[in-house]
């Protein structure tokens, strides 16, 4: 039985037709070749069978070449082949002289390509058929039993018997010997064909699990070779870096991942780098660069030579994101006692001041500069009474009673009530509800409601107004909206956004806008931003900001959808 599949065949018979076209080749040119020396052979009818014959197995190959690509059944296809061989080569040979021709080693190359194909059992089959074909058309001719065309020189009945029977056991011999050659070399074909096929699907099977294995992995994996060209990139290196995977493959690195190009680019090839971190442009993604951790070690060879570098790659965008919410709350813990023990230690001392100088104003009559000094300290006792109760809001906020609320209604009765009351009346504050249909009115959306406090949700939308208010310059805009959108887990939330027409806010500042304390206002606390950010992360939201310096900024607040909404309420 064939072990070959059928590329393989079809290779092996489209060799064999190239033999046969070498060897018509060689029976042509020796054909004129003997007859030159007296051109007026190559006129007589044996020449013109001669030419005739191979003429129309010119015409056999070609045809063969033709109809190949549409057979289905390409050995019984390569059989009629040889079968046709045999035939044409019987012919030739009683063209020639029968026993005395020098066209005999037909018969083996028959044999040979019978063993390349069917192997032994081919071998044996067509060295029988070849050794009775030589035989039978020697006896025939030497016995004028088959016709002679005119002009032929070697006339098959010139041989004595001795020669006959000598021509043709030697012809047998060397036939015979060829085919046992030839099986036993079929036979180590057939068993390195089932080898190399074993080994075949083994390589596609482990192929197979090292691409599974590839992309089943959570890190991003870049192999590379020496000269640098990505060779494998799989799906989580896609995700991480923007780049489809078909994109990265067969490129420079320094044009897939510039950054990790730039950190192995003052290595030696069998250098490793077990850790490092780098920043890495994301395009499409709009929180930013991601923080990535590397580790690159070399590729070698079964030599234990490098030839390239694998690359792993882990991003710790998250990571850094909860260590900087820790050490947020450790902050927070401390200034929590602080906070403690400054309430008691500076409200009293405050209280008493106060006191005595609203006393002081009452029984001493001044001039305008000591009531103007009054008032200036019965301010500044009021603020510091308004910081440390800010500190203390943040620090240990008070129980929250939470309650489903429609913020629809919520943001519209907050937004009306702060533009009435706002300190720059020239800045002009609005509300909208993004509609998802462009076609549907805002009052026909469905309500979003979500689980909170409506005092602390009032205090967050009031903070975050007063501060876009106050970034505005006069006639300025600050609009509030309100949509409904997805996160990127599918979880549906609702979004609330402040965007002002503000100077930005700078690059080097929005890392600490959340952090206690820090303020770029005259006279700020630096409370108000790090409260909010409190209060939303307690109601199960997030919140983000996007600046553009010079342009505005946006605050963008998601809550998550109640599963119920059950009554709602303000």
């Amino acid at each position: 039985m064939s072990t070959l599949h059928g590329p393989d065949l079809r290779r092996r018979i489209t060799q064999l037709m190239l033999l046969r076209l070498v060897a018509l080749t060689v029976v042509l040119g020796a054909t004129v070749g003997l007859h030159y020396a007296s051109p007026d052979q190559l006129t007589k009818p044996n020449a013109t069978w001669l030419f005739a014959l191979v003429a129309a197995n010119y015409a056999l190959t070609l045809g063969y070449a033709l109809v190949l690509p549409r057979i289905k059944n390409v050995l019984r296809f390569a059989d009629a082949q040889i079968t046709l061989d045999l035939g044409f080569t019987t012919a030739l040979i009683h063209l020639t002289g029968g026993a005395q021709s020098g066209f005999g080693f037909f018969f083996p190359l028959s044999i040979i390509a019978a063993a390349s194909l069917r192997y032994r059992r081919g071998a044996i089959s067509v060295a029988v058929a070849s050794i009775l074909l030589f035989a039978g058309v020697s006896l025939l001719g030497w016995l004028h039993w088959l016709p002679i065309p005119d002009g032929q020189q070697l006339l098959p009945w010139e041989l004595k018997p001795f020669a006959l029977v000598r021509e043709i056991v030697v012809n047998a011999g060397a036939f015979g010997t060829v085919a046992v050659l030839a099986a036993h070399l079929g036979e180590q074909l057939r068993l390195s064909g089932v080898r190399l096929e074993s080994q075949r699907i083994r390589t596609a099977d482990l192929a197979a699990l090292n691409e599974d294995i590839i992309r089943s992995l959570l890190s991003g994996l870049i192999t590379i070779d020496a000269e640098g060209t990505v060779l494998t990139f799989n799906r989580t290196a896609s995700e991480l870096l923007g780049l489809q995977r078909t994109e990265a493959r067969g490129r420079p690195l320094s044009e897939v991942f510039p950054e990790l190009a730039t950190l192995i680019s003052g290595l030696d090839l069998p250098d490793a780098i077990r850790r490092a971190e780098i920043e890495a442009a994301r395009p499409g993604h709009a929180a930013g660069p991601a923080v990535l951790g590397i580790s690159v070690s070399p590729i070698t060879d079964h030599q234990g030579i490098a030839v390239g570098r694998i690359a792993n790659i882990h991003d710790l965008s998250e990571l850094r994101k909860m260590e900087l919410q820790v050490r947020r709350a450790e902050h927070l813990a401390t200034v929590g006692e602080m906070a403690a023990a400054l309430a008691h230690e500076v409200r009293n001392p405050l209280a008493s001041i106060s006191g005595a100088v609203e006393l002081l104003r009452s029984n001493v009559r001044g001039d305008d500069d000591s009531d103007a000094l009054t008032a200036i300290v019965l301010r500044e006792v009021g603020r510091l009474d308004g910081l440390v109760t800010d500190l203390l809001e943040y620090s240990r906020p008070r129980e929250r009673i939470f309650a489903p609320i429609d913020l629809a209604p919520l943001l519209t009765e907050t937004v009306r009530v702060f533009a009435q009351d706002a300190t720059t009346p020239k800045v002009q504050v609005s509300y909208s509800r993004v509609t998802s249909d462009p076609g549907t009115s805002a009052s026909m959306e469905p309500s979003l409601v979500i689980q909170g406090d409506v005092s602390q949700l009032r205090q967050v939308l009031w903070n975050l107004m007063r501060n876009a208010v106050e970034a505005t310059p006069s006639y300025g805009h600050v609009v509030v909206r309100l949509a409904q959108a997805a996160r990127a887990d599918g979880v549906s939330v609702a979004r609330i956004s402040v965007t002002d027409e503000g100077g930005g806010i700078l690059v080097e500042d929005l890392e600490r806008i959340f952090q206690p304390f820090f303020t770029t206002k005259p006279g700020g606390t630096g409370l108000g931003l790090p409260l909010v950010q409190r209060i939303v992360t307690e109601h199960g939201g997030t919140i983000s900001v996007e600046t553009t310096p010079g342009f505005g900024t946006e605050f963008q607040l998601l809550f998550p959808l109640a599963e119920s909404p059950g009554d709602h309420s303000l």
